[in-house]
């Protein structure tokens, strides 16, 4: 199963995940990225994006990211201020609040 929330970040391995949105002219962008959750694959999307020749493009907080998780095939649509939101939120083990510190460090550029 892959995980939503952190109780079960722990137990879930990483997975493949291809990460897209769709701007303003209708072209979808899309990577792939390894993730143990959907938050993180999130981040880690939104982090190559500002690393590429997408970085002059805003990722607003309405940007809508589609996640296509690999073996089992599974997709997820979240926003990037849902993103932004958890990773502002209080962790809710040490091992949650590691990853949430380093997923933010990601962002930085």
């Amino acid at each position: 199963m892959f995980a939503l929330s952190s109780p079960i970040l722990e137990s879930v391995p990483s997975r493949s995940c291809r990460v897209s949105f769709t701007d303003s002219e209708g072209i979808e962008h899309s990577v792939q990225v390894p993730a143990e959750s959907l938050y993180e694959a999130a981040v880690e999307a939104m982090a190559s994006f500002r690393r590429s020749v997408l970085a002059e493009m805003p990722l607003g907080s309405a940007t809508r990211l589609t996640i296509r998780v690999k073996a089992p095939e599974e997709e997820h649509t979240i926003t990037i201020g849902k993103v932004l939101a958890w990773l502002d939120g209080v962790a809710t083990s040490p091992y949650e609040k590691l990853k949430k510190n380093r997923l933010k460090e990601r962002l930085r550029l």
